[in-house]
């Protein structure tokens, strides 16, 4: 092999690995502290990290992929569903989470969610599309699947390592 090729496939391997990267992984964004600024300064479809329900604080998730969270009991996430788009206000909506939970013995189990709602205009509504795992015990790492009827704006793929 000529040293020319090498070179070219070194550097295509090295872009591959850059662009790959990237791609898994999910973080942390801003923070919001009001049910009017998640909904007023996000994206349709945006999924957030949060505490538990009345939630006081919402964290974005940018992206796709492995997210680094704190270690806790449990894990609540939810999704922005506020839209002045006319006739979003009136049609009902499935939204749902596909969660695998894997075990510290390798074994895994895959629980199913899905609840509907209807978007809302109202911007300080509390009425939030929410989802929170709770039984955590001997759980090493959890994948979340998040879709909705609505479309890609509410496809959402995460995954993190408990400690």
């Amino acid at each position: 092999m000529s040293m020319n090729v090498t070179l070219r496939t070194a550097a295509v391997a090295i872009v591959a690995i850059v662009c790959t990267s990237s791609a898994i992984a999910a973080e942390l964004g801003k923070k919001f502290d009001s049910y009017t600024e998640m909904h007023t300064q996000s994206a349709y479809g945006s999924l957030f990290f949060s505490d538990e329900s009345p939630y006081k604080r919402f964290t974005l998730i940018d992206g796709d992929g492995e997210l680094k969270l704190p270690s806790q009991s449990h894990y609540c996430f939810v999704l922005n569903h506020y839209s002045r788009q006319k006739g979003f206000e009136n049609t009902l909506r499935t939204y749902r989470a596909k969660t695998t939970k894997w075990y510290d013995d390798k074994n895994s189990k895959t629980e199913r969610f899905h609840q509907q709602y209807i978007p809302t205009a109202d911007e300080t509504s509390e009425d939030v599309t929410d989802y929170c795992i709770y039984g955590t015990k001997n759980v090493v790492k959890i994948d979340i699947e998040f879709s909705s009827d609505d479309g890609q704006s509410f496809e959402h793929n995460i995954s993190f390592t408990l400690k």
